[in-house]
């Protein structure tokens, strides 16, 4: 299930229009939104902090929204292409964010939910950083890793086991070799 705030401006750069946080809560059985207007609270930081107070006041209502993992992944099956062998590992190349002539590759590992409850999300790993097989064999422990994370948080029908595997294999492990920048929340999800 999807809870979040959202900053809505439609359209862009004009005083007419929609201007305002909306609140959305979605899942697979329904959907519930609600907007707070700028004009009717009084400006943007008055409007998101009346839809932050609301968001908290609904999962309180709605207990069972707080659940970010909610739905089942495709545990053992492979597609036809597949040439890692394992269920949501994959080899991919793209051109080089700046040398556009040179093609990096990567080890990929997929899940169908990321870090913040985000759907199909990818966490890669360089083959030039890495080397090829040590990339691949991270890819698929990222991706063992994660599913025996996910079998516990349906298992215990809680997202701890998740939240506590991204706090430990990714975040931590993203992180390492920079300089941690307080109050940072740029992470790598690709």
């Amino acid at each position: 299930m999807t809870t979040c705030i959202v900053r809505i401006d439609k359209p862009k750069n004009s005083p007419k229009g929609t201007h305002g946080w909306q609140v959305r809560v979605g899942g697979k059985r329904g959907y519930h939104s609600k907007l707070f207007s700028d004009n009717v609270h009084g400006g943007q930081d008055k409007a998101k902090t009346a839809a932050e107070a609301y968001l908290e006041q609904y999962l309180e209502e709605h207990p069972e929204a707080r659940i970010k993992y909610r739905r089942r992944y495709h545990k053992g099956r492979r597609m036809s292409s597949n040439t890692s062998g394992v269920t949501g590992v994959y080899y991919t190349e793209y051109s080089h964010r700046w040398d556009k002539g040179r093609v990096v590759g990567y080890w990929c590992a997929f899940v169908p939910h990321g870090p913040k409850g985000q759907k199909r999300w990818h966490k890669k790993f360089n083959i030039d950083r890495y080397g090829r097989e040590k990339a691949k064999e991270m890819a698929i422990q990222f991706r063992k890793n994660w599913e025996t994370a996910m079998d516990e948080a349906l298992r215990d029908n809680s997202d701890k086991p998740l939240d506590d595997f991204f706090e430990e294999y990714h975040y931590k492990q993203s992180n390492r070799g920079k300089s941690p920048k307080s109050g940072d929340d740029s992470r790598e999800s690709s």
